[in-house]
């Protein structure tokens, strides 16, 4: 069995990585440390799981400490779903950066597909408990990565090419079961 997949632009992510989600504060920095130590290269995040500081500061001490290089690991994050209109997507990119302390992602996702009333609450609810959608629709939330970044701030940001990025979604949109196909 390979260790890793290829992705579209030649870019070899581990199958095998660290999932940050649930990771109590406190005890996520001490287990990416340990993650790494025994050879995981692969580290998924996210915003909403609050906890990027505390893994930033676990990867900046195994690079350090010369365990790995940067080169080495494949660091993913993703784009909460507050933050799916134009304007705010850069922001919270280079957000997730610094709590990171890393220069750049090896992959950068939608978290989910659907955008929520932008603000402070990571799930802005109405007086009935709904959780409020935001004004972005499906197409806009798919283009939320045209936004500005120079090869500076971004060089090897993966999930930033438009031409893959179309393609999955008229894949995804074209089966059955996807939950847009009609409105597409």
């Amino acid at each position: 069995m390979a260790g890793h997949l290829v992705l579209y632009n030649g870019a070899k992510m581990p199958i095998l990585g660290l999932g940050t989600w649930k990771s109590p504060p406190g005890q996520v920095t001490e287990a990416v440390k340990v993650a790494t130590d025994v050879g995981y290269c692969h580290i998924d995040c996210a915003h909403v799981y609050h906890n990027e500081n505390e893994v930033g500061v676990a990867i900046q001490e195994k690079l350090k400490e010369q365990v790995v290089k940067r080169e080495e690991l494949f660091i993913v994050s993703k784009l909460w779903c507050t933050y799916h209109e134009k304007g705010l997507v850069k922001g919270a990119c280079l957000k997730t950066l610094s709590d990171l302390k890393l220069d750049y992602l090896d992959l950068y996702l939608i978290h989910w597909p659907t955008g929520f009333k932008p603000g402070k609450e990571f799930f802005p609810l109405d007086e009935s408990g709904n959780v409020i959608p935001s004004d972005t629709n499906i197409l806009d939330t798919w283009a939320v990565f045209d936004f500005e970044l120079s090869s500076e701030d971004m060089t090897t940001l993966l999930g930033y090419n438009r031409n893959w990025r179309v393609c999955a979604l008229v894949s995804a949109v074209s089966h059955k079961d996807y939950p847009f196909h009609e409105e597409f």
